[in-house]
């Protein structure tokens, strides 16, 4: 709302009534009404932002209407402002938080096509399949968060990574076999 209060009032004058009410309805428009006689103290209160406007008596009923009708549409325009401004805020902590699930994406996305590409190469330069397999093993392991992660096959020995990051022989793999078979076929894409 607003709020008007004359200057002449017992115990605290108008100005310094408007001033106490900020604490109260921080939101409200001030008006004081005054005569002439008070004008510096009126204009000081002004100054300091506690009262919106100055209405001298006597005043003029249309104006007085009119001013009021100003005071109640800028009351509802920082309202509305005030609601605008929240609306923002939570915009922008949605957009961070999205922006920081982009970010772990790119992060993750960066990281798979190194991994294919160190592993492309380490085809191309013919490298011991048992090697491959155990860096494909140690980057599924990275992408399950450190699981171990086991390929068996009939004509390799265990190959194992594990979160030491050594492969180890003769292990009982806990994942079931498939997993290690659509790996060796090239049917998971690491």
């Amino acid at each position: 709302g607003v709020i008007v209060s004359d200057m002449k009032m017992p115990a605290m004058n108008g100005a310094e009534f408007l001033k106490e009410a900020i604490n109260i309805r921080p939101d409200a428009v001030r008006i004081i009404l005054s005569a002439y006689s008070d004008s510096d103290n009126i204009m000081a209160a002004v100054n300091e932002g506690s009262i919106w406007r100055y209405i001298s008596k006597p005043w003029d009923s249309n104006d007085l209407k009119m001013t009021l009708k100003n005071a109640l549409d800028l009351y509802e325009k920082n309202i509305e402002m005030q609601e605008l401004i929240i609306a923002l805020k939570e915009k922008t902590n949605q957009l961070d938080a999205m922006n920081k699930l982009l970010e772990k994406k790119v992060k993750q996305r960066t990281w798979l096509l190194n991994e294919r590409s160190q592993l492309l190469t380490m085809l191309v330069e013919d490298t011991d399949i048992g090697i491959i397999l155990w860096r494909v093993c140690s980057s599924i392991s990275k992408f399950l968060n450190g699981k171990s992660v086991y390929i068996v096959s009939p004509f390799l020995h265990h190959i194992t990574a594990a979160k030491g990051g050594e492969a180890k022989n003769g292990e009982l793999p806990p994942l079931i076999s498939e997993l290690a078979e659509l790996v060796i076929n090239s049917k998971i894409n690491i």
